[in-house]
């Protein structure tokens, strides 16, 4: 979008906002924009360590499969 456009936009959202009754305007306390960030950074800790909880699970599964397979070649190969 150009900024020309973007401005219109903003102007545009800005009357339609200021045309509301007192009541349905919604004014954002002082620290609404602190806490919705925090917010966002926890969830945003919380999903990144469930992505390493579950690529730990996966690597320690394909350890396990590497294993197994290992076991397997060396029973074949050793004729058991």
């Amino acid at each position: 979008m150009m900024p020309q456009v973007k401005k219109q936009e903003a102007i545009r959202l800005k009357e339609q906002y200021e045309a509301l009754p007192a009541g349905k305007q919604r004014i954002r306390p002082a620290g609404f924009w602190k806490m919705r960030r925090r917010w966002a950074e926890q969830n945003m800790k919380k999903i990144l360590r469930q992505a390493d909880d579950d690529a730990a699970k996966k690597l320690e599964q394909a350890d396990r499969m590497i294993g197994l397979e290992r076991e397997k070649d060396v029973k074949r190969a050793s004729g058991a």
